[in-house]
């Protein structure tokens, strides 16, 4: 009985769990007609509920119309008693009217929910040996999801330095000279008188002066962009295989319609 309980305690609705959604690769029933194999409207469904510990729908909860609801106004459908027609957006259960009226009952909160599904998953599996001889095995394969996420692959420093060059660079300059020339005098007059004296001649140039300031020459923009590569991604995913043994003369091979089978919870 411990087991029962805490099995029970596994359900919920999947619309009181914000971040649990139905997997994209399954149809989403709710909002769906409700039919039985005979076409017997039954009403429509209202939520699913799920099996939060393995992400599955057990069962729909429906809102009965009609004749069906003589017995209340909802019901748990078994998930495993339906099939799904996406073209149609119809759900279509093999449940009889007797076995039907046993998951009919009134509105539910969420924590009945739970007890109700934890009450109805035996009884449901023994209807399913009354009702039909068909037996159910789902095959499983995982699936290779590769995304991206941004990391750091290294980084560039860019700095600068300073460096002495010797540089050598042509200049004019203007220098004076002395040039001294003797020329005789013919036509003296008057006396010469004997001294000493000199005469003093200020010889100029020009000084080279070197002068240095720093100048522009160029700049350096770094700046980013963005290339997309293709990178092939290995990994080994495993897949379920069905196997046929015993007398298989006996298996009806061409009976090979697919049918959608109620999705499992996924965690968003």
């Amino acid at each position: 009985m411990q087991n029962e309980e805490q099995r029970g305690e596994q359900y919920a609705r999947i619309s009181e769990l914000g971040d649990y959604r139905v997997s994209e690769e399954d149809p989403d029933p709710r909002g769906w007609s409700v039919v039985g194999r005979d076409g017997t409207a039954i009403g429509r469904v209202e939520d699913l509920i799920v099996d939060t510990d393995a992400m599955k729908v057990r069962y729909l909860d429906v809102a009965v119309t009609g004749a069906a609801a003589a017995g209340g106004s909802r019901a748990r459908i078994p998930a495993s008693r339906v099939d799904l027609e996406p073209q149609q957006r119809t759900v279509i259960t093999d449940l009889s009217q007797a076995e039907l009226s046993a998951f009919i009952g009134t509105e539910r909160s969420a924590a009945d929910t739970r007890t109700y599904a934890q009450g109805t998953s035996t009884s449901a599996a023994d209807m399913r040996t009354d009702a039909s001889d068909a037996e159910r095995i789902t095959r499983a394969e995982e699936e290779l999801r590769v995304g991206t996420r941004q990391v750091q692959a290294g980084e560039v420093v860019v700095g600068k330095h300073v460096e002495t060059e010797r540089v050598t660079t042509p200049v004019q300059r203007r220098v004076e000279h002395v040039r001294i020339e003797r020329r005789p005098v013919n036509d003296a007059t008057g006396s010469a008188e004997l001294r000493e004296g000199e005469i003093r001649v200020p010889v100029m140039e020009e000084e080279v002066i070197v002068e240095k300031r720093p100048v522009v020459k160029e700049e350096i923009v770094v700046s980013r962009e963005v290339a997309t590569e293709t990178e092939q991604v290995e990994a080994d995913v495993r897949r379920e295989r069905v196997d046929i043994s015993g007398d298989e003369e006996l298996v009806d091979r061409d009976s090979t319609a697919r049918r959608q089978r109620a999705g499992g919870g996924n965690r968003g």
